[in-house]
């Protein structure tokens, strides 16, 4: 049983992280480990300000210490929270602190509501699978 969960986290990682890079590419950025890619807060704010075509206001672009990325991923689950979403058991230390599944979820949370919405306004899928 341990060794199937492990392989559905692996598809899932696999999955999510290319569904955001496509995103982050608009903007010069790449996530390889989702795990630890957005423990900054830097790819995950731009993430949502491309997913949303809206801004998440001032950032730091250069974080250095952990307040810096505590900082970032607090604006980005507010952000996330403002915009109706709604957030179980994850919280910005969370992501910092690379707790896989749950930053899982919170992707799968993202790409439910910004895939469905993009698909939605006929803009058609954004990803697929290769």
């Amino acid at each position: 049983m341990a060794e199937q969960n492990k392989t559905w986290v692996d598809v899932q990682k696999k999955a999510f992280t290319r569904w955001a890079n496509q995103f982050l590419s608009e903007r010069r950025l790449k996530i390889e480990n989702i795990e630890t890619d957005l423990a900054t807060g830097i790819n995950l704010c731009n993430l949502l300000e491309i997913i949303s075509s809206k801004s998440l206001g001032k950032y730091n672009h250069k974080p250095t210490m952990r307040y810096h990325y505590l900082e970032n991923n607090g604006r980005a689950v507010k952000f996330i929270k403002d915009e109706g979403l709604q957030l179980v058991g994850i919280g910005p230390e969370d992501i910092v602190d690379g707790k896989l599944k749950l930053i899982l979820g919170l992707i799968w949370t993202l790409i439910l509501r910004y895939q469905i919405n993009m698909i939605g306004e006929d803009r058609g899928p954004a990803w697929h699978y290769r």
